[in-house]
């Protein structure tokens, strides 16, 4: 009878410290495992700079003259931008040619910077400018969309994390900085490294207008659509209108090429594809909200 009663107080003594010690917070292990990923916390933290170098395209978003027309493009032929994540700074120089009608200089040579809360403009002939606040928080948070400096970011004991969900393959975590700014970490499951940084609640009056990309077959991408065939969304659509559905709103102009009719066919069988409150919001609400400003 003894060997009983002392038996089963060891017993729960053991399984609670198992446990205790097995419960670690989700956010933190999919942070931990993106770090071991890229070469461990350790190495990750010890990392003094990033420099990115390279030339690509920089389109003139929401400026082409029609809505089925290209993008007026800059081309960027020369980039550089380092980051001093020990010292909280930031440099960044380009050299970008005009490939449309510009009234004017057709080559730009840009040089920005920023040291903590301070911005810097370098204008190609003129002394350096203090630049706002603004541009002083914008480039810091752009800084942070490097997969290794969003890591670095989330691995601070400063930050917090939070809000652990799933996207397709992905587990995604909300990583507030000590400065303050928010940013979504994308981690894939399979393979632990950081897939994608998405920094939405950094634009709180950014909205996506949805009529264009209600076409069944787009003529500009078959990728534009958000209809992966004639009467289904995709689902990563639906999901993503679904977290943010004070994002979107939807009318008739660009929806469909064809008559009235049709427009608005397409527009209503998307809305009924989503939830009753986010189908409120994207139709009517969020226009009157942001009309009533």
């Amino acid at each position: 009878m003894s060997r009983r009663v002392y038996a089963a107080p060891v017993l729960v003594a053991v399984v609670v410290l198992a446990s205790a010690c097995s419960s670690a917070p989700t956010e933190r292990q999919v942070v931990d495992a993106a770090a071991a990923a890229l070469g461990g916390a350790d190495r990750i933290r010890a990392l003094k700079s990033i420099a990115v170098e390279g030339a690509g395209d920089a389109p003139n978003v929401g400026q082409n003259r029609l809505p089925d027309s290209e993008l007026p493009n800059w081309r960027v032929t020369a980039y550089r931008r380092v980051t001093d994540l020990a010292n909280d700074r930031t440099d960044m120089t380009q050299t970008r040619q005009a490939a449309f009608q510009f009234a004017g200089a057709l080559t730009q040579r840009q040089h920005q910077a920023q040291d903590g809360d301070v911005a810097v403009n370098f204008p190609p002939n003129g002394q350096p400018a203090r630049g706002s606040d603004a541009q002083a928080r914008d480039r810091r948070r752009e800084a942070l969309h490097h997969p290794v400096a969003a890591v670095r970011a989330a691995l601070a004991e400063s930050s917090q994390l939070r809000n652990l969900r799933q996207d397709g393959d992905n587990d995604v975590v909300d990583v507030r900085t000590a400065k303050g700014d928010v940013i979504q970490l994308s981690v894939s499951r399979a393979s632990k490294l950081p897939v994608r940084v998405a920094m939405l609640d950094a634009h709180p009056n950014l909205v996506y207008e949805l009529s264009a990309r209600t076409w069944s077959e787009h003529p500009r991408s078959p990728d534009y659509t958000i209809f992966r065939n004639e009467t289904t969304v995709w689902g990563r659509w639906l999901g993503l209108i679904e977290r943010h559905a004070q994002r979107f709103v939807i009318g008739t102009d660009a929806a469909q090429r064809g008559n009235d009719r049709e427009k608005v066919a397409r527009v209503r069988l998307f809305l009924g594809q989503l939830s009753p409150v986010t189908r409120e919001l994207v139709a009517t609400g969020n226009l009157d909200r942001l009309l009533r400003r």
